[in-house]
């Protein structure tokens, strides 16, 4: 019997296992940012099943206002080669209020360059989180 099939099965129910299972907020996108799949971490995070964030995009859940800049810095994170993209953004629960989130996004490419999907986590940052970091940004400057 050949091992790939078998290793590859293996591999696909280890992925979907710590998908589904971790505490982490995690989802796969498309590049235009729509969710391909959310695990319940996510789910929980935001207050809407799995099945209402599949019909819907990551800008969805960000208020409008914002829209256009974090769509231009999710479309960037997508140029860079290899390396993780992040960008920060308020998402708006189904309940309660907006709060600041970082979305760590890293793309599956294909042999061509072409961005395939991409592999997100997300982060709610706490306001003292966000402020001693922008402290950090400005003594950098």
């Amino acid at each position: 019997m050949d091992p790939l099939p078998e290793k590859a099965m293996f591999q696909e129910l280890e992925y979907r296992s710590i998908f589904l299972h971790s505490a982490a907020p995690l989802a796969t996108l498309t590049p235009a940012g729509r969710f391909l799949r959310v695990n319940p971490a996510l789910a929980r995070l935001v207050g809407y099943s799995q099945d209402e964030l599949a019909a819907i995009t990551l800008m969805d859940l960000t208020p409008h206002a914002e829209r256009p800049g974090a769509t231009r810095e999710l479309a960037a994170s997508q140029a860079e080669a290899g390396l993780p993209g992040e960008l920060e953004l308020s998402l708006k629960p189904r309940r309660g209020e907006a709060f600041r989130c970082r979305v760590a996004v890293s793309w599956v490419k294909s042999a061509s360059a072409r961005v395939l999907h991409g592999v997100a986590s997300l982060t709610r940052l706490a306001p003292e989180q966000r402020l001693a970091e922008r402290d950090l940004e400005l003594a950098h400057a």
